[in-house]
């Protein structure tokens, strides 16, 4: 299968909203300051209120159609395709760190860790969140998901499933019920880790009709390298994945690419077709199916 790697060290995106977000309010400034003094040319008698009533209209025309610039994303006119996150795990490890907390809901950077995984990933215009119905905060974690995104898919599950690869499958097929099915492209994410990355990169790849699958990856990870058994190690030639080897670390773990945990696919097709010939081969890892795998 051919797949790109995006170094998720890379460019940061939010160098990028904010430089939007500072064009748009030099822009509103602008355009407040020309109706106030338009304003004050009627009060004086210079021009007729008709002509504030025709002018106002005519800046506000161009807002009419667009999406609301101040949301929860700041490139939600940018949205594309769907954002799937497979929530339905234990979330062990956070447990045995002593949070008493439940995963998605544990706070970083003022936000629930899901939301702020979430919005670390490409804007989306469905978000589709799959998660156990016996999860501790279930409600809360639910009630969350629809402020946020109002219009998402939220699907839950009895138990937990037999991988990733499994519980992402299940919201992809709650998207294709929903949405369009040849919505394009299709993120994979995971609930508990963020990413810096290239946008402009991203949407390069995204868009490029030779490109199937985009495995983002990041390099120099210090758990790593300490703890080389739990992450997928990217195999790559000048940006083309080979292979992923799952917790299995190549030959120079300090500097080999792992697996981030986010995986674009073209078509929701390239990825259940993957996901079949993961089963036919019975490619779990420790007990389970990972999509890491699924690249192979």
């Amino acid at each position: 299968m051919f797949g790109g790697l995006v170094p998720a060290e890379a460019l940061g995106t939010m160098p990028m909203r904010m430089l939007v977000l500072a064009c748009a309010l030099v822009g509103f400034g602008l355009i407040g300051s020309a109706w106030l003094r338009l304003c004050r040319a009627a009060a004086e008698g210079r021009v007729d209120l008709t002509t504030v009533r025709f002018t106002t209209f005519s800046w506000m025309l161009p807002l009419l159609p667009a999406k609301p610039l101040f949301s929860n994303d700041g490139w939600s006119y940018a949205a594309q395709g769907a954002l799937i996150i497979p929530m339905a795990g234990l979330g062990q490890r956070f447990v045995n760190e002593g949070y008493a907390q439940t995963k998605p809901l544990i706070p970083v950077s003022g936000r629930p860790m899901v939301a702020q995984a979430t919005h670390d990933l490409p804007p989306a215009e469905r978000h589709v969140f799959v998660l156990r119905a016996d999860m501790a905060g279930y409600e809360n974690i639910v009630e969350e998901l629809k402020t946020l995104y109002p219009g998402a898919i939220i699907q839950t599950v009895d138990q937990v499933t037999e991988g990733q690869a499994c519980t992402a499958l299940i919201g992809l097929q709650a998207l294709v019920q929903e949405s369009d099915p040849g919505m394009t492209p299709v993120t994979i994410g995971a609930c508990d880790n963020g990413a810096l990355y290239d946008a402009e990169l991203f949407s390069k790849l995204a868009n490029d009709p030779q490109v199937d699958v985009i495995v983002w990856g990041v390099r120099s990870y210090p758990n790593a390298t300490r703890r080389p058994n739990m992450f997928g190690w990217i195999d790559a030639k000048n940006g083309v994945v080979e292979s992923i080897s799952v917790k299995a670390p190549l030959d120079a773990p300090a500097t080999d690419p792992i697996v981030l945990g986010t995986f674009t696919f073209r078509r929701e097709g390239d990825y259940r077709r993957a996901y079949e010939r993961l089963l036919e081969r019975d490619g779990r890892v420790n007990g389970e199916f990972y999509i890491d795998a699924l690249i192979n």
